[in-house]
């Protein structure tokens, strides 16, 4: 025996809501899909701004500076060169993105000394060359910017570790907290 089986159309109002939710399930979607593309499309695009990288890029210097010392007696390091050949701090953490200094690049490690010295591969000045850390106060300023790459003011690394942007006219007073054997000439 065969049975049949009747197809029996749904009432105008059921269908006409199944169609609705269907068409609300395609947009949304395909909204979901477009958001998150915009937002990682935006993401993408997204950097922080330069003085904070260069305040970053201070801080890992800092805190290689103390391994470094930890390492040799309380010693810091005769030069910035060191600490990069040494692989505490990568090359390009030697350089300020606001600056025209790029970091220096090697094939061989046994020429990576001698390109991390040039001028052009570095934009901090490192104040307390062979100093004793543990001689040093905590508002000893140890690496200064070169030069004010941002906007009339100079970030400052100290000897505990923090960084601060000082503005240009109060670097004389900054700069007379430095060690007496490491004093640069203004």
């Amino acid at each position: 025996m065969v049975t049949k089986i009747y197809y029996r159309p749904l009432p105008r109002k059921q269908s006409r809501t199944r169609a609705i939710v269907a068409a609300c399930m395609v947009f949304g979607i395909a909204a979901a899909w477009m958001v998150a593309a915009k937002t990682s499309f935006f993401m993408r695009g997204h950097l922080p701004p330069p003085y904070l990288v260069c305040q970053v890029n201070l801080k890992a210097i800092g805190r290689a500076l103390n391994q470094y010392a930890a390492k040799h007696n309380n010693q810091y390091p005769p030069d910035l060169t060191t600490i990069v050949v040494s692989d505490d701090i990568t090359p390009k953490m030697l350089c300020c993105p606001t600056s025209h200094d790029s970091p220096a690049w090697t094939v061989l490690d046994s020429d990576l000394a001698a390109e991390v010295a040039k001028p052009e591969h570095c934009s901090y000045q490192f104040l307390a060359a062979g100093q004793n850390a543990y001689s040093l106060s905590s508002d000893n300023p140890i690496v200064i910017e070169k030069a004010p790459f941002h906007g009339g003011y100079i970030n400052v690394l100290f000897a505990d570790g923090h960084v601060e942007d000082i503005p240009i006219g109060s670097l004389a007073a900054v700069l007379k907290r430095i060690p007496a054997a490491t004093n640069p000439s203004p």
